[in-house]
């Protein structure tokens, strides 16, 4: 590279530095601050109603009054653990 060359590249780069087009690392806006945030998983479980289809055998009766058995589907309400992975800055 020439002196002339090296002298134009020298300028530029004063330049640039003092009007701001080049910064070193990251810039902070007003009321910000310059850290990195910190961030790490937190495991949430919620409580899910849940309706579970189960079958039971029951007594029935024909029309002349004899009994038989049968089966007959129920529907019973438990509740399940759902979990999630939430991701929490600061």
């Amino acid at each position: 590279m020439s002196r002339i060359a090296k002298k134009i590249a020298a300028a530029c780069f004063v330049l640039a530095l003092t009007t701001g087009l080049a910064s070193i690392g990251p810039t902070a806006h007003a009321g910000e601050s310059c850290h990195e945030p910190t961030c790490y998983y937190k495991t949430v479980t919620t409580w899910v109603s849940k309706e579970v289809a189960y079958e039971k055998k029951v007594v029935l009766y024909k029309p002349c009054g004899t009994p038989y058995y049968a089966w007959k589907t129920f529907y019973k309400t438990v509740e399940v653990p759902v979990t999630y992975r939430v991701k929490v800055c600061y």
